[in-house]
């Protein structure tokens, strides 16, 4: 799934200015559904992965046969690298985020501040 799929599009992305507004709509209305079953499908997907990096790790043999926690075969090695990748660069996107967040949070404590001083 790319990134630009899960994005919403308003009906007017479904054409150019001389397309009919009920063809915007049906064109809307086939892709938006796709869409939302994406989206969710994606939401789930990475639900599991944090219930999964969560859970701990046990030392016995699981039902591959291999030791539960470590992977069975180098497809699920790299998929596992894969998750543990993306995870870690969605970390990073939230705490740059957070510090954006709490800096503009600070900026407008500071300008109330100001604003109070000067109507002393």
């Amino acid at each position: 799934v790319l990134p630009e799929e899960l994005l919403f599009k308003p009906p007017a992305a479904y054409g150019d200015k001389d397309t009919p507004d009920n063809i915007l709509q049906l064109r809307y209305e086939h892709f938006e559904p796709r869409r939302q079953s994406k989206l969710g499908a994606c939401r789930k997907e990475y639900d599991a992965l944090l219930r999964r990096k969560d859970k701990p790790r046990k030392d016995n043999v699981d039902a591959l046969g291999g030791l539960a926690g470590q992977p069975s075969s180098y497809t699920e090695t790299t998929q596992t690298h894969d998750e543990e990748r993306t995870l870690e660069n969605m970390r990073r996107q939230m705490q740059a985020m957070k510090l954006k967040q709490r800096e503009e949070v600070e900026a407008l404590l500071m300008q109330e501040l100001r604003a109070q001083k000067l109507r002393e």
